[in-house]
């Protein structure tokens, strides 16, 4: 066998193996990482529709039936529970829960468990912002405007309700 025959046919060194394996297995670190981050966002944003469609459903059903309903937030250990109670037989009570609570704030005063009324109107009173701190962020709901619970990642601007005043009236032209 001549020697260029014999450098073909070598096998692997143990060496490259190693490298060969340690390479693979950092990429499979990094997806993991990449993948677990994706999952957390995911579940982070399917809480955030979850709460909002909760809210939505309670303001829907408070204007069609023409009654308030109680929203309860509430924080026990690490978790968030929101609760509605309802006077209505045809509604049922429900419960939202939500895990890795950290703080529960309402007009940045941190709080274990704060009460709100939707009324038949749709408005919810108190009016203010509520935050929901969790591990991986913030959550703000602003229950200051009307019929218009925003739900946003980053804290929300002061509102300022500048009531216009009346329009003048336009004299008209004599002809």
């Amino acid at each position: 066998m001549s020697l260029l025959s014999k450098q073909k046919s070598r096998p692997f060194t143990l060496l490259e193996i190693v490298i060969v394996l340690a390479l693979i297995g950092t990429m499979a670190m990094f997806g993991t990482w990449s993948l677990t981050d994706l999952l957390a966002k995911h579940r982070r944003g399917a809480e955030i529709d979850e709460l909002k469609n909760f809210f939505q459903e309670l303001q829907i059903e408070a204007l069609a039936l023409q009654s308030d309903l109680q929203v309860t937030f509430s924080k026990e250990q690490d978790k968030l529970k929101v609760k509605s109670k309802t006077g209505e037989k045809i509604l049922r009570d429900r419960t939202l829960e939500l895990k890795g609570l950290k703080q529960l704030k309402f007009k940045d005063r941190s709080t274990t468990t704060e009460v709100f009324q939707i009324l038949s109107t749709g408005r919810v009173d108190p009016p203010g912002i509520i935050e929901i701190e969790k591990s991986h962020g913030s959550l703000w709901i602003d229950l200051r405007q009307p019929l218009q619970i925003k739900f946003s990642d980053t804290r929300p601007n002061p509102v300022n309700e500048i009531i216009p005043e009346k329009p003048k009236k336009k004299e008209l032209p004599c002809s």
